[in-house]
């Protein structure tokens, strides 16, 4: 029986465990472990956010809040493969995220996953002439700092789109996939669909002004929580009126449900997002993933930009990426009345997006996770 051990440095909840597809690899006949070292390389933001609450409590699921513990449970278990979801470089216990690396390398088979890939911006932000010195000082200690990885270079890695297809010079060590939203497109689109009586305006919440996520990265839009959830709900009243739609709210996974449910003017559904999304006749959001649904199941799309959001920030970069990739309005919520009609679907720009950030043609159209068992 071949085993197969997933690293992650993030809450393994009972989300992940279904994105990754746990129950269908073990019916397949591969013996899982997941080792959780959020605990250890993240101890502040599992701390923060309530970790020990978030991860599923499943025995699959181990906790790891030492090196020693990563390695033991290693060596116990000895998988064939390892996932590493580590994410990387990264100067949070940096020489602790080398040693891991390296001992992986030199133990076992190492797995990367390519497959949450979408046009976020991820550059620096060049204000003045200092600010461009200090960051071009930066990114040549993140390429000196990322050599280790480079070395010990993954066995395999699985991706999604072809702007991650591009990034790998070593084409054979390559398992073309797809990204993992479209795993919830072909569940959807396999359900009988139910045509809805009314027509729908829907909202791809991301937490915005409060993702769990910020107290990781040490940043955040700085955008006023109360005022935030009124400016979007007017602007979704604003919308759903003009258009005559019905306005619904599918909130992000990490948001405190209770919390955003009672700031938001809007009705928030339980409903899966893909089924949401698939008989939506408008979709509303900033620059959240889910847009890639949105994507696949052809969907007018239209993109708000928070009035106090600055030009500068890596989110309205984000969201003017995302307009301009998908031919589809970026408006600030001020300026919302400027919209006379419901923006048309741009087929030539979204089967270009769909090519290069969700599913290159010729990959399976499978779910991930048996492309992935397949070529173990």
């Amino acid at each position: 029986m071949k085993k197969i051990c997933f690293l992650v440095c993030s809450p393994f909840s009972e989300i992940d465990y279904i994105q990754f597809g746990i129950s269908q690899i073990e019916k397949l006949g591969f013996q899982i472990l997941i080792l959780d070292c959020t605990p250890f390389l993240e101890s502040k933001f599992y701390s923060e956010i309530g970790g020990n609450s978030i991860t599923i409590k499943n025995e699959l699921v181990l906790k790891c809040f030492s090196k020693k513990d990563i390695f033991l449970h290693l060596n116990k278990f000895n998988p064939e493969w390892c996932i590493d979801h580590l994410q990387g470089f990264s100067k949070k216990r940096y020489m602790d995220r080398v040693h891991i690396r390296l001992f992986l390398k030199f133990n076992f088979k190492i797995i990367e996953y390519k497959l949450k890939s979408i046009p976020f911006y991820k550059g620096l932000i060049h204000r003045n002439f200092f600010s461009h010195a200090r960051n071009f000082v930066k990114l040549f200690a993140i390429k000196i700092l990322s050599l280790p990885w480079k070395i010990a270079d993954a066995d395999m890695v699985i991706v999604g789109g072809r702007i991650e297809y591009k990034k790998l010079s070593n084409h054979r060590r390559i398992i073309k996939a797809h990204n993992f939203d479209f795993d919830n497109f072909i569940i959807s689109s396999q359900k009988k669909r139910i045509i809805e009586s009314k027509k729908k305006l829907l909202f791809l919440d991301e937490d915005f002004p409060c993702h769990s996520d910020y107290i990781r990265d040490g940043l955040s839009p700085s955008i006023n929580v109360e005022k935030y959830f009124e400016e979007i709900s007017n602007c979704l009243l604003f919308l759903s009126n003009r258009f005559r739609l019905q306005p619904l709210i599918k909130l992000h996974p990490k948001a405190n449900f209770k919390r955003s449910s009672k700031l938001y003017s809007i009705p928030v559904s339980l409903k899966d997002t893909a089924y949401l999304v698939s008989n939506a006749d408008v979709v509303v959001a900033h620059c959240s993933t889910s847009i890639q649904l949105a994507v696949l199941f052809k969907k007018p799309l239209v993109l708000i930009i928070p009035n106090k959001l600055e030009r500068n920030s890596v989110w309205r970069k984000s969201i003017d990426n995302f307009s301009c990739l998908l031919g589809v309005p970026a408006i600030k919520s001020s300026e919302i009345n400027a919209l006379k009609k419901i923006p048309s679907v741009n087929i030539e720009s979204y089967n270009d997006y769909r090519e290069k950030y969700i599913k290159m043609k010729g990959s399976p159209d499978k779910f991930s996770w048996e492309i992935i068992t397949d070529n173990l």
